[in-house]
């Protein structure tokens, strides 16, 4: 399973953070296609997006203007997003994946952009 679907993440961050799914049991998409944007990985049932986001590319006021505009473009599908900052994938990601699994991320409110999911 994680041969198949390595070949889909486009960073070391996002190979990291599907092992880390992969390790808990947690079924993701990788590169998943909604509507005119790919989410990094998705939970389609649930209709969760999942976005990792390196410091290195969302860190600047205009790569948060843009995470933001897809964010919109999620709601307007009825998707909720979860960003997960590089950083916390590299300390916790195995946690964070164990959980999304648990269902505990899809109802938090945005109080914590890197980790919680936007509604």
């Amino acid at each position: 399973m994680y041969y198949e679907k390595s070949k889909l993440v486009r960073s070391k961050l996002e190979d990291r953070f599907l092992q880390d799914c992969i390790t808990v049991g947690l079924i993701v998409n990788p590169d998943y296609k909604i509507g005119p944007i790919h989410a990094d990985f998705a939970i389609p049932d649930r209709k969760i997006a999942i976005e990792v986001d390196s410091k290195q590319y969302h860190s600047s006021d205009s790569t948060r203007k843009e995470d933001e505009k897809r964010n919109k473009i999620y709601r307007g599908y009825g998707w909720k997003i979860i960003r997960i900052s590089g950083n916390v994938v590299m300390r916790k990601g195995e946690d964070i994946a164990w959980e999304i699994k648990r269902g505990n991320y899809d109802d938090y409110p945005e109080t914590q952009p890197s980790v919680a999911p936007s509604t």
